[in-house]
């Protein structure tokens, strides 16, 4: 299984995709994955080695390369100090510390959330938002948390929509076609302009 899911809708949930697709398209906020080409790992001042490019430090995995067909331990570029680019990452699915990000992870059965600015304390298990790699949301938001860029949207600011804990049915029906391209199409029925 590789770092990020090529096909979101069919390695998880579907409507954990159509949240991360909806977010991108409705608050503007970025995936927290490196794209093809860019850095996947960096060095951390915070945990004192090379570390995945991610949300959150709670997700963890495994770096590795194969070698003549065996899997072996990840070589370091001595030009960049990070990995080299046959150096592969897989997540672990299960059992992680973080519970973030929408925007990373979606098919993850411990992604719940949006990667918040909750203080990161490794030594107590807290993981929050990453501010230090060089993922698009970051880069493209001022290091902001996605939580926080939402958050201080028409949407939720002066606590208009509070999180809740109830199950609400969103109405939503998922239809698979065996043989077809897939389409999505979102409809914001919401009226964001409530006068009170």
């Amino acid at each position: 299984m590789s770092s990020q899911c090529t096909n979101p809708p069919i390695c998880g949930k579907p409507d954990r995709f159509l949240i991360h697709e909806f977010a991108t398209y409705r608050y503007g906020v970025f995936n927290e994955f490196p794209f093809p080409g860019e850095d996947t790992s960096y060095f951390s001042p915070l945990t004192g080695r090379l570390e995945r490019v991610r949300c959150s430090l709670g997700q963890f995995g495994r770096f590795y390369q194969r070698v003549n067909g065996q899997i072996s331990s990840c070589t370091v570029d001595p030009d960049t100090g990070t990995y080299t680019d046959q150096c592969q990452y897989v997540a672990y699915p299960f059992h992680n510390q973080g519970s973030s990000s929408l925007m990373e992870y979606q098919w993850r059965q411990e992604t719940v959330d949006f990667c918040d600015d909750t203080v990161t304390d490794t030594k107590a298990n807290r993981y929050g938002h990453n501010r230090e790699p060089h993922t698009q949301q970051n880069r493209l938001c001022e290091h902001r948390s996605c939580w926080d860029v939402i958050s201080h949207t028409q949407d939720f600011i002066n606590n208009i929509n509070p999180p809740t804990n109830s199950y609400i049915d969103s109405g939503v029906l998922v239809f698979h076609a065996t043989s077809r391209k897939r389409i999505a199409f979102f409809v914001d029925m919401a009226d964001v302009s409530v006068h009170v």
